[in-house]
């Protein structure tokens, strides 16, 4: 995994996707995702409230030039 970018409370990268329902006529899909350590929350609970809101707004983009949310 490639990091491709850090934030306030988070790292992406990039990952290879090997889920099927994924696959766009390419053995390799690419997506970017988000790691936020447990840890961090633990030390600084008032980083819910921000995860939480962030994951409420993802779920409602829905824009071919956005990232959009994956569960």
């Amino acid at each position: 995994m490639k990091s491709i970018g850090k934030g306030a409370f988070g790292e992406v990268v990039l990952a290879r996707n090997s889920n099927s329902r994924f696959e766009l006529g390419s053995t390799d899909v690419y997506c970017a995702v988000k790691i936020i350590s447990k840890m961090d929350i633990k030390k600084k609970p008032f980083l819910q409230k921000y995860i939480d809101q962030e994951i409420e707004i993802m779920q409602k983009l829905n824009h071919p030039n956005i990232v959009r949310y994956e569960l």
